[in-house]
């Protein structure tokens, strides 16, 4: 991550990405809240968005969309957060 991420996108803080894997490790498999998600750290949700969308596209990361089998009894219209690799969780 620490080799790979950095040639993708330009990322400002290093530091950040590996305790937002950490974090997002404790919230697998739970509602997606960027507010809470971005909470501990000392940068803006917007940046941490831009992470969450870069860890989704090396594939440490995936959004669930919600899913019924009927449109009108869905509820929970949040995605959920998932670690792609389930050793890291």
């Amino acid at each position: 991550m620490e080799r790979d991420v950095p040639e993708i996108a330009r990322i400002r803080s290093l530091d950040v990405l590996p305790r937002l894997m950490r974090h997002a490790a404790v919230q697998t498999a739970t509602l997606f809240n960027l507010s809470e998600l971005a909470a501990p750290f000392q940068v803006s949700r917007t940046t941490v968005r831009d992470y969450v969308t870069l860890l989704e596209r090396v594939f440490l990361l995936e959004q669930l969309p919600p899913w019924h089998s009927n449109r009108l009894k869905r509820l929970i219209k949040t995605p959920k957060l998932h670690l792609g690799d389930t050793g890291l969780a």
